[in-house]
């Protein structure tokens, strides 16, 4: 027997129940999470716990925070009731006693981006007779990438090359043995991809009435490349100038968004968008008329998950890391933010996506 089936059977045995995500006999379900790093997590997790709520069976989640990245605040408790369904049938606390779970509850682990390996083994230690189902959503578009995609990810963080390697193989390996259902953002249909419609739904009940174009403002979305090390501090602001100088010559005021875990006081020369949490859940940044950065998860989300119209356009230095992807992320890449602007044609790729965006916007009656 191979140590992943071995790990897999461990993980779901149960006395007699069918391994299916349609277990009965139990009294209520008991969820565990963990792997949240930013408020976006909590929003591909809302739209499944969403798919339990039934009004009648009680369900008890537990929220167990991760550690921040960089400079970004912690995701909290708090964020987990603000965010996920509430109300009657369902409860969040804050973290996991002992790791155990509700006596005859059916048992569900939730992972963000793939099965932690000590919540796997802390959950199985204090539960070694319960059948526990593993549910994974999505990080952002890290999880479209490939095996060679995500060590070369890794060693850009900073991981020596023979432990991304391992690292890369270990995590793949317990995401196999151990996953039940994979709960994914975005679906490959037919060459192209959609987004989940039940994920799409999430986030429009967190955004309520903002629609794109509300505003007349651009919003650039900066990356933390400076803070990992990857481009010079002056290489970066001169580039964001740019951008900004091309909202401003379409008409556009513009509004830097700073990525949660970047220092703000490096943007003290633009205007700011202070806020807290990931740009696609602040209904200031969906009114805006345009989006405008590298192909971070956020600039895709705006476009697949509000509608607006963006500008996908890199800094130089790290422009050869929009092409070190899997197929799955040039996909959708494509279908999402269209082709690549080079940074020496911003000002008509600006000036044509606004122009674009009036003409949706007055072919559906909004202005």
């Amino acid at each position: 027997m191979g140590a992943a089936t071995s790990l897999r059977r461990r993980l779901t045995r149960s006395s007699g129940r069918p391994a299916s995500l349609d277990a009965q006999g139990t009294r209520g379900i008991h969820v565990a999470i963990t792997g949240v790093k930013n408020r976006s997590h909590l929003v591909y997790i809302a739209s499944y716990v969403r798919t339990l709520v039934d009004g009648v069976t009680p369900i008890r989640v537990s929220f167990v925070a991760a550690p921040a990245f960089l400079a970004s605040a912690a995701v909290t408790v708090d964020d987990a009731r603000e965010l996920l369904p509430q109300g009657g049938s369902v409860t969040v606390e804050d973290g996991m006693p002992g790791w155990r779970f509700d006596d005859a509850a059916r048992c569900l682990y939730v992972a963000v981006g793939a099965p932690g390996l000590k919540a796997v083994a802390r959950l199985r230690r204090a539960n070694p007779t319960r059948r526990i189902e593993v549910v994974v959503t999505d990080e952002g578009i890290g999880s479209y990438a490939s095996r060679d995609s995500r060590r070369a990810a890794l060693e850009r963080h900073g991981t020596p090359a023979a432990k991304a390697a391992a690292r890369t193989l270990v995590t793949a390996a317990i995401a196999r043995a151990c996953t039940t259902l994979r709960w994914p953002t975005f679906r490959s249909v037919g060459s192209s991809w959609e987004v989940s419609p039940a994920v799409a739904a999430e986030f429009g009940r967190e955004l309520g009435d903002a629609r794109p174009g509300s505003d007349a403002s651009a919003v650039i979305l900066t990356q933390p490349v400076v803070d990992l090390g990857w481009c010079s501090p002056e290489a970066y602001l001169a580039y964001v100038r740019r951008l900004a100088d091309a909202a401003t010559a379409a008409g556009l005021r513009p509004l830097v968004r700073p990525h949660p875990a970047e220092d703000r006081a490096r943007y003290a020369e633009f205007d700011i968008m202070l806020s807290r949490g990931t740009a696609e859940l602040d209904p200031d940044v969906a009114r805006a008329s345009l989006a405008l950065g590298g192909p971070s998860t956020a600039l895709i989300n705006l476009s697949a998950m509000v509608g607006m119209p963006v500008v996908w356009v890199s800094e130089p230095s790290v422009a050869h890391l929009d092409t070190d992807v899997s197929p799955e992320q040039a996909g959708i890449f494509e279908a999402f933010l269209g082709e690549r602007v080079p940074l020496d044609e911003v000002e008509r790729a600006v000036s044509a996506a606004v122009s674009r965006g009036l003409e949706e916007r007055g072919s559906d009656g909004r202005r």
